[in-house]
């Protein structure tokens, strides 16, 4: 393609967006006349003197760090905290794994790691924190561990030893996470379709001829972002997840058993949390996973002033900028940090 030809394909692009936001705002705007109410939202008002709650956002990171004669793993997992003890921030700096090989299936089995590291340091927060925010959805967890519990089950490296080693525990500590009735999970992204589901439920048969097929085709943040106002809030049916879990014993022994039960404990569970959409203070849309019993949105809203929620962003943050010092400059052929 000619450079000529380029610069009016992106113009012919741009000229199609244009036009996209146009009827994307004269839906919205019939949208929330013909359904807000229906939808049961609500408007977050926000207390001045309200009560201090102690909260902590936690996420990991993870990183690969290839060298000429061998390669080095390294994951780092933080707890954000604000208002704990007598200090406004503090970091705690948890479990932190090493491994100097090669490993088959390596990325999978390090964030099988990481996000695994993430659920233990959690309950271990339970008993610091009113509240606990989590990066990601609680699907994303049980799918990332599963993931890396199946490869690592093939292997006897270092990786897959120390998963091996920890994931019965972690399985453990998922559970009694969700039964602590303090965590919150707030994915920055999501392919569910709670809120999609509800909208066209509840949509009037003079709007479906015109907006069904669009609505299908948005996300629902997207579609949330677009129906509600800033500190409007939806609550919304969730759609039960088929979960799956590798068990790493040998069928109809009794440790199969045992921990089959456990897993359809957490499976339970995870399908059981209040699912809301949440337009924050800086007009950016959460879904918010909660296994809170009466969530206090007004603790919520102030950590909506970003696009992403401000615990977790943190989190993300500080566990980032101790990997990139763990994987200093050392005659590196690679480097990836997701």
């Amino acid at each position: 393609m000619k450079y000529t030809e380029a610069l009016e394909k992106r113009e012919q692009i741009l000229r199609k967006i244009e036009e996209d936001i146009q009827k994307l705002e004269e839906m919205k705007e019939r949208l929330r006349e013909g359904i807000i109410d229906k939808l049961g939202k609500r408007r977050v008002e926000i207390q001045s003197d309200g009560k201090e709650y102690r909260t902590a956002g936690i996420d990991s990171a993870r990183g690969i760090k290839r060298y000429i004669s061998s390669n080095f793993y390294a994951y780092v997992c933080i707890s954000f905290r604000e208002k704990l003890d007598a200090c406004l921030q503090e970091v705690d700096f948890d479990v932190i794994g090493f491994v100097e090989e090669e490993v088959e299936l390596a990325d999978r089995i390090l964030e099988g790691l990481s996000m695994g590291a993430e659920v233990l340091l959690a309950r271990k927060e339970i008993r610091n924190t009113d509240f606990i925010f989590m990066d990601g959805s609680v699907s994303t967890f049980i799918i990332k561990l599963n993931s890396a519990a199946t490869a690592a089950s093939k292997l006897e490296g270092k990786l897959s030893n120390k998963l091996k080693q920890f994931y019965e525990k972690i399985i453990s500590a998922f559970v009694a996470l969700l039964l602590s009735g303090k965590v919150v999970f707030v994915p920055k992204s999501t392919q569910k379709d709670d809120f999609k589901n509800s909208v066209l439920s509840k949509l009037p048969s003079s709007l479906k001829e015109s907006f069904e097929d669009r609505i299908k085709s948005i996300s629902d943040v997207k579609l949330a972002q677009i129906i509600l106002k800033p500190l409007e809030c939806v609550k919304v049916p969730i759609v039960p997840h088929p979960y799956n879990l590798y068990n790493p014993y040998e069928e109809g022994t009794e440790e199969y058993h045992r921990f089959s039960e456990l897993t359809k404990s957490l499976f339970r569970l995870a399908n059981s949390p209040e699912v809301f959409y949440f337009k924050g203070i800086g007009e950016y849309t959460y879904r918010l996973e909660s296994f809170v019993q009466d969530l206090p949105m007004d603790l919520i809203a102030q950590y909506t002033f970003g696009k992403t929620f401000y615990l977790t962003t943190e989190a993300d943050r500080r566990a980032k900028d101790y990997i990139k010092t763990l994987l200093k400059e050392g005659f590196p052929l690679e480097e990836e940090i997701r």
